[in-house]
């Protein structure tokens, strides 16, 4: 799928022209971070910042830049190995986790965390999902900034 096309299939469900986003659940925002983290187009993401976001751009091109620098792109069974070494609890899809262009946040979370994560999702993006959802794809985009400098789980 192309950007323009998810950002079409995007309006037609949150309606840009009329709804007001915060910056972190903007649809457009997330849609096109990551086509520029897939494709490591950082302009993409910074000229849509410097037009609606211009007081984050700093700050989200760091951001940005590590989440860049720990992009992987692996099987379902190297990305289940990771879950398991770290104890990798949820999963964060920045597009519709069903979607193959989808990069996922693995994260350790505590159980109240997990239970307020895991409730009922709407719409197409942010969902929170159980690692192992994945673990048969053949392709899974994987943000790993969450997890640098965490410590593998002690078996």
């Amino acid at each position: 799928m192309t950007l323009q096309e998810r950002l079409d299939i995007y309006d037609t469900y949150y309606r840009f022209a009329t709804t007001k986003f915060s910056f972190n659940f903007d649809p457009r925002k997330v849609a096109i971070r990551n086509e520029a983290l897939r494709t490591g187009n950082a302009e993409l993401y910074s000229t849509f910042l410097q037009e609606h976001y211009p007081d984050r751009l700093t700050e989200e091109m760091e951001r940005f830049e590590l989440s860049r620098s720990q992009l992987k792109q692996l099987t379902g069974r190297q990305a289940a190995d990771i879950f398991e070494q770290y104890g990798v609890n949820n999963l964060q899809a920045d597009v519709t986790w069903t979607d193959p262009d989808c990069i996922f946040i693995p994260q350790v979370l505590s159980e109240d965390d997990l239970s307020y994560a895991v409730e009922e999702e709407e719409g197409y993006i942010l969902w929170n999902i159980d690692p192992y959802w994945v673990e048969d794809r053949t392709v899974v985009w994987l943000d790993l900034s969450e997890l640098e400098g965490r410590e593998f789980e002690k078996e």
